[in-house]
């Protein structure tokens, strides 16, 4: 039996795809939640979150940071659509949110998954992009993850991403 961990807003959510994976839910916040599993190596902290284009990043990346500081030393993967523009993430250019996202990043010593030359990850109409990026701490880079956006259908204008 699954099981789905959801913001208060409903906008990030993280799935638990079977009741045999052991998990804690840390915090649920306006636009972040972030649940703990135990691997079969090591415990890890998943944080998904979404922050509206018609709102302040900030705000997510604070809920964001209130989480991962009150876990020093954690391996934690970030899975979230922040919409936010940047070269390192497969736009053309970056715009301030962009700018602000990877301030965020490197303040916080996390790594990008997100490969810069990898398919978009959104499509709705005319429009494309890459809005969603996968981060990791530092602590689980060397973990050999690989990263890959999907071409199954997700019932989403937002592609699967794989990080397996």
């Amino acid at each position: 039996m699954e099981n789905v961990l959801v913001s208060t807003n409903q906008k990030a959510a993280i799935l638990i795809p079977s009741a045999q994976i052991n998990h804690a839910l840390l915090a649920t916040k306006v636009n972040v939640v972030a649940v703990k599993i135990q691997t079969s190596s090591y415990p890890i902290t998943i944080i998904s979150a979404y922050s509206s284009p018609a709102q302040d990043v900030s705000t997510t990346l604070q809920e964001i940071q209130e989480i991962i500081t009150s876990l020093p030393e954690e391996k934690i993967i970030i899975g979230a659509d922040l919409n936010g523009h940047n070269t390192l993430w497969g736009y053309r250019s970056n715009d301030n949110r962009g700018n602000e996202v990877l301030d965020f990043i490197l303040a916080n010593n996390l790594y990008i998954l997100n490969k810069s030359d990898a398919p978009t990850t959104f499509q709705r109409n005319n429009s494309i992009g890459w809005p969603d990026l996968t981060l990791c701490s530092q602590s689980i880079i060397d973990s050999s993850i690989n990263w890959e956006v999907l071409d199954d259908i997700s019932l989403s204008d937002h592609r699967y991403i794989q990080t397996p």
